[in-house]
């Protein structure tokens, strides 16, 4: 009888001490992709601690070909609180990465493949656009879907080359070559981390000629990079589509690695 109410106590004590000091959890991670004409009743995108009413419709097919576009509306809490077009429609994710960076992201559909990426935030009772460099602006098409990092503190898109040839590789097909493009929340935003885009599964390429690198992609004049001999076999580990609108390719080699631009003087097959 005494051990039970020995045990009896120590439980006793036990839940005062949690009621009194709460363990805290982390905030869950979502990413969620959302089904059109279906309200979502979880979500606290306004952040005022109650769950709101989230829903998004397309227009019908008689608007599209009246307009030759398609309208996307997003509602919360039964109000439209913003409105996009497209040539193919659109797919609205619900994305909260910790306490102070929720986000409606927009995939919006377009002809041949390619989409953009339109991020919104509710700030100050509305809801506003944060995109910063989630669109087709690093010279590949944004066209894979939206995954979260291993880690779940970014984001990243897999996407593929444009359907102009890349000089440098002149046998590779546009959508051979895929990249990753990631990014973060910083100052209420999701932006880019790199216009540097990471290659999927690093292929190998042998060289035409024999050319030099360099150790930085915005000092390409500076050939202090791996030296490349012709017929040698290197791994294409980045592609980053610079600000003028060039490509650059970051190479590793058994003796180092470098950064070269894309040219029809520099080919790999």
């Amino acid at each position: 009888m005494k051990k039970r109410w020995t045990l009896f106590a120590v439980m006793l004590l036990m839940g005062l001490l949690y009621i009194c000091f709460p363990v805290s959890a982390k905030a869950a991670v979502t990413l969620k992709e959302l089904k059109p004409n279906k309200t979502y009743k979880k979500y606290d995108i306004t952040r005022d601690g109650e769950a709101d009413r989230i829903r998004y419709k397309h227009s019908d097919s008689d608007s599209y070909m009246e307009k030759g576009t398609y309208e996307m509306r997003i509602y919360v809490n039964g109000k439209k609180v913003a409105t996009s077009f497209s040539s193919r429609g659109g797919s609205l994710y619900y994305c909260k990465l910790n306490k102070k960076n929720e986000f409606l992201i927009e995939q919006i559909h377009y002809a041949g493949g390619a989409c953009d990426y339109l991020v919104h935030a509710w700030k100050n009772g509305k809801i506003r656009s944060v995109s910063s460099g989630m669109t087709s602006v690093q010279g590949f098409y944004l066209n894979g879907t939206l995954k979260r990092t291993s880690d779940k503190k970014k984001l990243y898109i897999e996407s593929c080359q444009k359907f102009n040839a890349l000089e440098s590789f002149p046998d590779t097909a546009p959508d051979v070559l895929k990249i990753r493009h990631y990014y973060q929340p910083k100052s209420g935003k999701l932006k880019l981390v790199s216009r540097a885009g990471t290659v999927v599964g690093s292929p190998k390429f042998v060289t035409d000629q024999s050319f030099s690198t360099s150790k930085s992609v915005s000092k390409p004049d500076i050939k202090n990079g791996v030296q490349v001999q012709g017929g040698e076999t290197v791994t294409l580990k980045k592609i980053c589509f610079a600000k003028g609108g060039s490509y650059f390719y970051y190479i590793k080699t058994k003796n180092g690695a470098g950064w070269f631009e894309d040219s029809a003087a520099i080919t790999l097959r």
